[in-house]
């Protein structure tokens, strides 16, 4: 990889939090053909990640197909003690009916969903408690209750032609509590192979049918876009999306999911990337009410794991019930397993009293995408269907210049000392605000090194300050939950950026005080930039590090993309000094350079 095109990929690889308040904006004019034309919309494909359940392109081959027919058997389950009496097994089915009406126009037709329903309960052999869903269910428990089931209507139901089992409960069970999927079953009827199969609970009584659609989107591939982990588990999504929250205002699938599921065709999808002048513009129909050949989305790639996904949102469909349409924004991170939100709603209005409900920017307003600094513009688009909120045209503008480095207000700094610029780009971006004396007056302390938590706090902030719900239990034995800068430590761990030390017994050590050598420091810009792949160099760049020195990788990396020159010792190479610490000066120099691609 040349230096140019390493600096370009590393532009667009930091890893940062999409949030952003809406600005006014005028009305763009008629579409302006001398604009840049889109990319081809494969270039906007994100390669999944090795999950069975995750975001990205293809899905899984273990999912089951999103188009064409899914056939499903339907099992109506009632246990020795929990009777379903008189109910009829009518009311179980039409409790599920409108998930598959669900699929079916979401699709738009193009999944097509055969039900095969026993007509009367089938008797379980052990009562309903024997299962414990209550009591932490394991994969081998739910394996366990659907062959149970399978084999309780094998002498009556034909599974030859199943693609999916169903398994309802009878209401009269409330210790089957939940509804869980797997996409590996491996129970064996009629000569064939089931391999899928959804378990619903009690749960489904509440949720409606839109829980078959939610648990039958896992079996097309789809991850939840719920938290696992935290106080809000809707942080990331809000009500967008049935994979984020089934009972939502707007469960209506997300553009990029359709996408993945071939519900949305590639010359549907307008893919841009960032870069100097202006974009390309679509006018994005509205998500419910598409016809062949509409602009479904707009997908501006970041890199090769991030996106920004706009698509439009009306009260149609089974957003029927939205709050406040407009264009919805969202960051898709493929990198993101399910439940660590792999998507996140970028809010319109971030600190109202809505959350994410009113997410949606209007026409008229512009989002500046913060790593890039890529400007969106939203207006009105071409009048569309009576009653549909009609067409919003989006404009992906001229990235904001960054505005010329100025010295902070510490005193410690002097204008044109080293690094003066860019301790003040440090400054103004918010990354570090430094100390502040009893006359109110702020220190730098430029040559001091720099702590291995500081430098937790400065890459946390240089990501963006993305959202993140630090755990109760901390990852280091070292670094206390109570301690300075514990979330960011944590954070740093959850991004796999920072491992730390493992010790004989397996716990490992962050150490927090420890100046962060420069050696490390590549390593940690190096997984910043989201671990890109590196060029063996035909030579070494400096004297000091040996081909296959610790991080010598990076080191290279680091070299590559223009962010660390070196000391020019008098030998035939600059030396590294790998083992030395980092002062804060030249922090502010290796971040500004990462920042702005070397």
């Amino acid at each position: 990889m040349s230096r140019t095109a390493a600096r370009s990929a590393l532009a667009l690889a930091v890893v940062t939090a999409l949030l952003g308040p809406a600005a006014a904006a005028a009305p763009p004019p008629a579409a302006d053909r001398s604009a840049a034309a889109p990319l081809p919309s494969q270039d906007c494909r994100l390669d999944r990640v090795p999950d069975d359940l995750a975001e990205g392109f293809p899905v899984h081959g273990q999912a089951l197909p999103a188009t064409g027919t899914l056939r499903a058997t339907l099992l109506l389950v009632d246990f020795p003690d929990a009777t379903a009496g008189t109910a009829s097994a009518s009311e179980a089915e039409e409790n599920l009916r409108s998930g598959i009406d669900y699929l079916e126009q979401v699709s738009r037709g193009r999944l097509d969903v055969e039900v095969t329903t026993t007509p009367s309960w089938i008797r379980m052999p052990h009562p309903s408690t024997d299962y414990p869903f209550d009591r932490g269910l394991t994969y081998d428990d739910h394996v366990r209750y659907v062959r149970d089931a399978v084999e309780a209507a094998d002498a009556t139901v034909d599974f030859s032609g199943t693609d999916v089992v169903w398994v309802s409960a009878t209401r009269a069970a409330p210790a089957i509590s939940f509804s869980p999927t797997t996409n590996h079953l491996d129970v064996k009827a009629d000569g064939r192979r089931l391999t899928h199969a959804v378990t619903f609970g009690h749960d489904q009584w509440g949720w409606g049918g839109l829980v078959l659609a939610h648990e039958t989107g896992h079996t097309l591939g789809l991850p939840d876009l719920y938290l696992f982990d935290g106080p809000d588990a809707h942080a990331a999504v809000g009500e967008w999306d049935l994979m984020g929250l089934i009972s939502g205002e707007a469960p209506e699938l997300l553009a990029w999911h359709r996408w993945m599921l071939g519900w949305i065709d590639d010359d549907e999808v307008v893919c841009a990337a960032p870069g100097s002048g202006r974009g390309p513009t679509a006018d994005l129909a509205p998500l419910a009410d598409l016809t062949a050949g509409d602009d479904a989305a707009l997908v501006l790639r970041l890199s090769d794991t991030r996106a920004i996904v706009v698509e439009n949102r009306q009260a149609l469909g089974w957003d029927s019930a939205l709050a406040r349409p407009g264009a919805l924004v969202t960051s898709v991170d493929v990198a993101e397993r399910t439940g660590r939100g792999p998507i996140r709603v970028v809010d319109a209005t971030p600190g109202s009293s809505g959350g994410l409900r009113d997410a949606t920017f209007a026409p008229g307003t512009t989002w500046t995408e913060p790593t890039t600094g890529t400007v969106l513009t939203f207006a009105e688009g071409p009048a569309g269907p009576a009653g549909s909120g009609g067409a919003i045209r989006v404009t992906v503008g001229e990235v904001e210049p960054e505005p010329e480095p100025e010295v902070p207000a510490f005193v410690d700094v002097a204008p044109g000392s080293a690094y003066a610029a860019e301790i003040g780009w440090l400054a103004r971006a918010g990354i570090s605000t430094g100390w502040t004396l009893p006359d109110g007056s702020r220190e730098f302390r430029p040559v001091t090194p720099i702590a291995r938590n500081a430098m937790a706090a400065f890459l946390h902030r240089l990501a963006g300050r993305p959202a993140f719900t630090p755990p109760t239990t901390s990852p280091f034995t070292d670094v206390a939950t109570t301690d300075p800068f514990y979330a960011e430590i944590a954070w740093l761990a959850r991004q796999r950026i920072s491992t730390g030390w493992v010790q004989p017994d397996g716990s490992a050590q962050f150490r927090p005080h420890e100046p962060i050598a420069r050696d490390a420091m590549a390593a940690f810009l190096h997984r910043s930039a989201g671990s890109p792949a590196i060029v063996p160099p035909a030579a070494a760049p400096f004297g000091d590090v040996a081909p296959g020195a610790q991080f010598s990788a990076e080191i290279a990396w680091l070299h590559d993309v223009g962010i660390a020159t070196g000391w020019d010792d008098g030998g035939d190479l600059p030396s590294f000094r790998p083992l030395s610490p980092v002062n804060r000066d030249a922090m502010a120099a290796f971040l500004h350079r990462f920042h702005h691609g070397g």
